[in-house]
């Protein structure tokens, strides 16, 4: 589904709670962003501009999905600022 972000209360998905990703460049506002290197528990690991991690993720969850890039808006300026 195009744009959810799902958890692990998602039946069948208890695993994706064990995995742990993290980006393999910076992260800048206008540029985009970086691969990802998503890793399992049992040690192996996937980066999300490898041709296989759509069909591996999928197979994974038991469900066929697109590894996708969601980008929101962040603000900028003194809006944006704790208060």
């Amino acid at each position: 589904e195009k744009g959810v972000l799902v958890g692990s209360s998602r039946p069948g998905w208890d695993a994706l709670i064990t995995w742990t990703a993290r980006y393999l460049g910076p992260v800048a506002a206008e540029a985009p962003l970086p691969p990802v290197e998503i890793s399992f528990p049992e040690g192996g690991s996937l980066r999300s501009d490898d041709p296989a991690c759509d069909a591996e993720l999928s197979a994974r969850l038991g469900k066929a999905l697109p590894f996708e890039e969601i980008r929101k808006p962040v603000p900028v300026g003194p809006a944006s600022a704790p208060r």
